[in-house]
Formats: structure tokens, sequence, C-alpha cells
């Protein structure tokens, strides 16, 4: 989906700026040769625990020290707190096991590497929210720039009004964004929130739900097997708990649900294709997938092809 200034050395600024990266990559030479494979996991290993360290002490000085050198004209200190902010809580840190969506690497003799991921689930307390991030583990030119490039939080409203509308206003040039949403800005009646096949999405009790027939595995593939149109699906088995562009889904039990894959058009009046959306699903939204999930990832393949 989706994301130099003059250098003046004095004490304080190396000392604020440069510390903590610094000691990252210290730590990351020791463990692997200049001519070595290079790891980006280990480098996110090193930046997130500290980085929920320094929100959970509170501590905008170590966030600062976390920031490349290069970004520090794309935040504010407003930016920095706000970031320590939006957290309530002792954050955990999920150490999840496919974080990288992207990396890079360029050099010969010296080397500049980085790494992203879009978004990844962290909680604390009763609070879930998600994270994107840039970092530049890695630069033997100017050293100084090692760290985060770009922090993006969303609380958890706003990531699942994200999943619902596909909506992004915020400034993609600034190091770090912080958005937050209420449950008014969520689909009526879909005010609560939940995780499901590791997303966060809006939710409807089941108990608010009128079904015309009961959703259940075999319902289900018998259903797909003769007619994968979507709408065709919900006037059958009755609207979704959770609405998302990218997997609604059905409950049927305990942390069990029926997720369902669409394949949504969207195109402008030339022929564009823009951001889909779950407002997009039309009388022409075909379902190319269904599957099992629990609240953390996908379980099963339902149909067509059953695990």
């Amino acid at each position: 989906m989706r994301r130099v200034i003059l250098y003046i050395l004095t004490l304080a600024l190396t000392f604020s700026f440069s510390s903590c990266s610094g000691l990252f990559n210290d730590l990351y030479r020791q463990a692997y040769s200049r001519l070595g494979e290079l790891h980006d996991d280990d480098a996110i290993n090193l930046y997130i625990p500290k980085l929920l360290e320094a929100i959970n002490k509170n501590n905008t000085d170590e966030v600062k020290a976390l920031l490349s050198y290069e970004v520090r004209d794309k935040y504010t200190d407003d930016d920095v707190q706000a970031l320590i902010d939006i957290f309530t809580g002792e954050l955990e840190n999920p150490c999840p096991k496919e974080w990288i969506d992207s990396s890079s690497l360029s050099g010969g003799s010296k080397y500049v590497a980085t790494t992203s991921s879009d978004w990844f689930f962290i909680s604390s307390d009763d609070s879930m929210y998600s994270i994107a991030f840039t970092i530049r583990y890695l630069d033997d030119y100017y050293p100084r720039n090692e760290g985060f490039e770009y922090i993006c939080v969303f609380d958890k409203y706003r990531e699942a009004y994200f999943n619902y509308y596909s909506e992004t206003n915020f400034d993609k040039n600034k190091a770090i964004i912080v958005e937050t949403a209420s449950p008014s800005d969520l689909p009526e009646g879909y005010q609560e929130v939940r995780r499901i096949n590791g997303n966060i999405q809006c939710f409807k009790p089941e108990a608010n739900i009128t079904r015309p027939n009961p959703v259940t595995k075999e319902a289900v593939k018998a259903f797909l097997n003769t007619n994968d149109n979507y709408n065709s699906f919900v006037a059958h088995f009755g609207e979704p708990n959770s609405k998302s562009w990218l997997f609604p889904a059905w409950e049927i039990g305990e942390n069990q649900y029926i997720t369902i894959g669409c394949i949504i058009d969207n195109f402008d009046e030339e022929g564009n294709e823009l951001c889909a959306s779950y407002e997009h699903i039309n009388e022409k939204t075909t379902i190319y997938g269904a599957y099992i999930s629990n609240q953390d990832k996908r379980t099963g393949d339902l149909w067509p092809n059953e695990n």
C-alpha cells in the first residue's frame, strides 16, 4: 500500500542524535563481517525494542537518538511527544516472524542498507496499534544517518478506519506521523474493533446481525462452488461481522472466522485504477478465496482448496 542539512559538530548534538545509532552500528559490526551477509531482521531486532523502551519511559531524547540525523528537519518536538502520547500502558514487543516488506543494499567497498515494514501490530493493555517504519541500519558513508527514517503509527480506530475506507490524508514527507480516530468514525453498527487474520478491523457482534442462513464451513464451500459473486454471498449468509476491503470476516466460533478474499475493481472515469476500499464493492465484485482464520493469522484454505 503505501511511503542534507549542514552538520555542525558539537558534543551535545553528537550525544543526542548519534549515540544510540552508533551503539547499534557497533553491535552490528561486531556480529557480522563488513563483507559478509547483512541481516536486516537482526537490525530490526535491535531498533524496535529500543524504540518501545524509549516510549515506555516517556523519554523524548531517547526517541530522537534513534532517528536518522538526515530527517531531523522532518519532525518536531511535538511530533516526538505525539508518538509517545498515543500509546497507553506498557508496550509489548511482538517480534513477528515476518516484519520486512522490503529492503535495499547498495555499495562497493562501503554499504548503505535500509529495511521497511508497512504495517504490523503491537499492543499495550487492551489497546492495539499498527506501526510502519523505515530503518537505515547501515551507512558507511554517513554513520550519523543510521536510524529510523520514518515512523507512522495508527491507533486501533484509525487502523480499522483505514482498512474499511483505505483513506490516507497525512503528510508523507514527515518523519513521524501519528493518527487517531474514534468509534464514531467507523461504519454505523461497527464501532467495536477486533484483530482478525492479523489485521485490525471494525466489528459488529453476531447478536446484531440477521442471518438468512447459518454460516458454516460446509455451507460456505457448497455456495462458492456454484456462485462466487460477493453480493450474492452476503444476500445468502448476511453481512460480515468485520468489514475490511482486504478480508471481510464471518464469525463461526470463539476466535475463529471465515474470511473472504475479494476482487474489487475501482476505476475513475478515464479508466485509471484507484485505491480499493470496502465501499467500492459492487455487483461485479467476485470472491477468489475463502479461508479459516483466527485473530493472528490464516489457519487454512477453505475454498477453492482446503488444506
